[in-house]
């Protein structure tokens, strides 16, 4: 009862693409902003993406769920794009241009901005072990940056 109150009910909506969505809401008001997050296997990857968008009491904002839609439906020609925006001496640029499902997995997608289709998308390797990683802004179906570690 104390954690309702405090941080409110929790709320949870299926979603077949990205999984269960989640968030908890404190007061039925449409006006109010929340966040929602999921965690699932997509794209015959090795491990769960997470999922962060934003949204209201109803759910997510349709708009930042379609942009969710397409960055997963085009995983690969997302890839195919950040790999053309690495510089030729990126480790990643083999690793891209290959099985790359076998060394990295898309670990991250969320909003930078609200009201607008605008994410961070992160790849992070497969060995939990290793640190590196490319991380991408994707803002209407464009990739504006990329920055690897």
């Amino acid at each position: 009862m104390l954690l309702k109150l405090l941080f409110g009910k929790s709320t949870k909506i299926q979603d077949e693409k990205i999984g269960e969505l989640k968030t908890r809401i404190k007061r039925d008001n449409p006006s109010i902003n929340y966040t929602w997050t999921s965690v699932k296997v997509v794209a015959n990857q090795k491990k769960e993406t997470c999922f962060i968008i934003e949204g209201n009491s109803v759910g997510p904002h349709k708009q930042q769920l379609n942009a969710v839609y397409s960055i997963v439906d085009n995983l690969e020609n997302l890839v195919r794009d950040v790999m053309s925006k690495l510089p030729d001496k990126s480790v990643y640029k083999n690793v891209l241009r290959g099985e790359w499902k076998e060394e990295l997995y898309l670990s991250a997608i969320y909003p930078t901005d609200i009201w607008h289709p605008r994410f961070e998308i992160t790849f992070e390797q497969l060995d939990e072990k290793a640190s590196s990683y490319i991380s991408v802004t994707w803002e209407n179906g464009n990739i504006t940056e990329v920055e690897e570690d």
